[in-house]
């Protein structure tokens, strides 16, 4: 029997649908793009996640599905030199009450964004701004960070700064399951935009799918978790079609997440300034 292209995939998006998010962070996981219809609205997770947390993030591993010819150099470099320094990265994470859905709560994103971005991209300069909104165009939610180079941002006198670099981060796909254990598992699909004056747009899409699981029973004060970002090129990129929708390139993480007080501060200075945004 000749099997057409549509019938194919719709199997295809059945198949998809039926697997457990958690299969998606197996180590020998080939990722694809995500299918399946995306949840509404904000992302959302149970209750005994609300707080704030002070997060220890340690690279655990990095991948290249398709090979190396399809990563860039300093991508494979920089990722290398973070394995071998087994780098681990602090910053705080905060879930709020969602009061659209009682017993669930979502992130807060303006100060998770400005929180990450600090840590993971403090040598794009510093961040000005980190702004979050819910949009008709963005209904899963969007976040805009700015930077401007540290001479820039330092010596302009006036206090007032113009940003350098400007990354546009708009959820396109989001979904969640409970697992039978207890854990928690969530993926969302980004589309990032990367602009700098001058230059043109850098567009990918990347994937972040982490699994929660819930505190020991008769404590509340750490969790943990696995967490896996997954990048692809963007559907109109140079080398698209030859990828076919696979990832490119895997980082996994583990997280050690302790619960703090709302007014928790970290020692580093970018993530001083993150918080204060």
């Amino acid at each position: 029997m000749v099997v057409t292209e549509l019938p194919r995939r719709t199997l295809l998006l059945a198949l998809w649908t039926l697997q457990p998010l958690s299969s998606r962070l197996a180590p020998s996981a080939r990722v694809s793009l995500p299918g399946g219809e995306s949840a509404r609205g904000e992302l959302q997770y149970p209750s005994w996640l609300e707080g704030t947390w002070e997060v220890t993030s340690t690279i655990e591993s990095f991948t290249v599905p398709l090979g190396t010819a399809f990563v860039d150099p300093f991508t494979l470099a920089s990722a290398e030199e973070d394995i071998a320094e087994e780098e681990q990265l602090r910053y705080l994470m905060r879930f709020v009450t969602d009061a659209e859905s009682p017993g669930s709560c979502i992130q807060d994103r303006g100060f998770n964004g400005a929180q990450e971005a600090a840590a993971f991209l403090g040598a794009m300069g510093d961040l000005v701004s980190c702004v979050y909104t819910v949009e008709l165009d963005a209904p899963h939610g969007r976040l805009v960070l700015a930077f401007a180079a540290e001479e820039r941002a330092i010596g302009s006198g006036d206090g007032s700064t113009s940003a350098d670099v400007w990354i546009d981060l708009v959820v396109r796909w989001q979904q969640s399951q409970r697992l039978r254990d207890g854990a928690y598992v969530t993926s969302e699909l980004l589309e990032q935009r990367v602009s700098q004056p001058g230059q043109v747009d850098e567009v990918s899409l990347v994937e972040s799918i982490t699994r929660f699981e819930p505190p020991q029973r008769g404590g509340v004060g750490e969790v943990t978790a696995r967490n896996r970002l997954a990048q692809y090129y963007s559907p109109d990129g140079e080398y698209a079609a030859m990828a076919r929708d696979r990832a490119v390139a895997c980082y996994d993480y583990s997280w050690r997440m302790q619960r703090v007080s709302a007014d928790r501060v970290l020692g580093d200075t970018d993530v001083l300034k993150a918080r204060r945004v």
